[in-house]
């Protein structure tokens, strides 16, 4: 099977997760 490209796309799935969870953060700061 494909681990890599399941390793990858959890890895996306987490940057997206992350990085909506942060960005309201960085904007309320400016």
């Amino acid at each position: 099977m494909q681990f890599d490209l399941v390793l990858a796309l959890c890895a996306c799935v987490v940057l997206i997760f992350f990085g909506s969870r942060t960005a309201p953060l960085l904007l309320s700061v400016y």
